[in-house]
């Protein structure tokens, strides 16, 4: 019977198995028999890193890989897996919030995708790949008119977008950059004629950003707190992280040192 780590080490070039082969071995070891594959035809790849009970005290991780069938499937399996094995790389699991609001959970959620392809990007080049097929097809100039036409387009959208350019800026190559710096221009320029104030924000996550703070090890949950403090969202109460074994645990930002 095939196993999971067949089926995910099949879709990897046999130049390439020996590197990539102790990366897969990591995320099966560690989400045990709660990790599922699939094949899709949507334009991207992406990975689900969820929690659930088996009927113990302790969460339990559980993760899901789909991956497109269209562009470079090979790189873009790597780079799930990489999302996948942050917990125990990098002690990043995922965060929770008292709030109910979907759409705010979905925001939290993208913030946390583009910070994780800063602090794994290393990782991804050390195995051979190469920074053109890092990122699937993403959105690095919208048409912001049409957006905003379609409403929903506030502070908190310009500064999550100028956030999201400015760090994937560096995950591009010099080929994309150029569009990516375009991007940020249109930013900038659309959103301060409505929102002036949005100015010293635009420094400040700047500042941020050039402090690395989420690269320092223990300290993303804090990090991360003061970026949501920084954009007026609401800033998240736990912290989701790697426990010994294949356990995760809970630790709320009131037992957290600042």
């Amino acid at each position: 019977m095939e196993t999971i780590k067949d089926t995910l080490l099949a879709f990897i070039s046999p130049a390439q198995q020996v590197k990539v082969e102790p990366l897969i071995d990591e995320v099966v070891w560690f989400y045990g028999p709660n990790i599922t594959f699939q094949k899709t035809d949507d334009t991207l790849s992406r990975f689900v890193r969820n929690v659930q009970f088996n009927g113990t005290p302790q969460p339990v991780p559980l993760a899901e890989i789909y991956l497109s069938s269209k562009g470079f499937p090979e790189e873009a399996l790597v780079h799930e897996l990489l999302h996948l094995v942050m917990p125990l790389r990098h002690g990043v699991y995922g965060i929770g919030f008292t709030t109910d609001d979907e759409p705010l959970k979905e925001l939290t959620s993208q913030i946390n995708n583009v910070l994780e392809h800063d602090l794994f990007l290393p990782d991804y080049l050390s195995l051979g790949y190469t920074i053109d097929r890092f990122l699937g097809p993403s959105d690095l100039n919208k048409n912001y008119q049409q957006r905003i036409k379609e409403g929903g387009v506030n502070q908190v959208y310009w500064l999550h977008e100028y956030l999201r350019l400015l760090i994937s800026l560096k995950h591009l190559p010099e080929d994309k950059q150029a569009i990516c710096r375009k991007g940020l221009e249109n930013v900038r320029n659309i959103s301060l004629k409505k929102y002036p104030e949005l100015q010293p924000h635009y420094q400040h996550l700047r500042e941020w950003i050039n402090e690395r703070s989420f690269h320092v090890p223990g300290k993303y949950f804090q990090a991360i707190s003061k970026l949501h403090q920084l954009m007026g969202i609401t800033k998240p109460i736990k912290f989701i992280t790697p426990r010994e074994a294949q356990t995760i645990g809970i630790i709320y930002a009131k037992d957290l040192p600042t």
